[in-house]
């Protein structure tokens, strides 16, 4: 079942989580430190030369969504 409140309030609520990381940091490495703690509460560390892996429900998940057909996203240099 999916809840689009429920997502919408996951979304808000994560923005806020990385504005409030943002807001303690200081200075560029600071920033990746706390940036790489945020994403490994979340998702595991990868395989050598990849920023991270899925845990197994994850990936049960991602099976199902057909979200594995699409582009990768692309980033580009980060601006602090």
């Amino acid at each position: 079942h999916y809840d689009r409140d429920a997502v919408l309030d996951g979304m808000a609520a994560f923005v806020e989580t990385v504005e409030r990381m943002e807001a303690e940091v200081d200075g560029p490495e600071a920033y990746r430190a706390a940036a790489k703690d945020l994403v490994r509460r979340y998702l595991p560390e990868g395989a050598e030369r990849q920023r991270f892996s899925f845990t197994p429900d994850q990936e049960l998940l991602l099976r199902g969504s057909g979200i594995r057909d699409l582009d990768a996203l692309r980033f580009g240099d980060a601006e602090l």
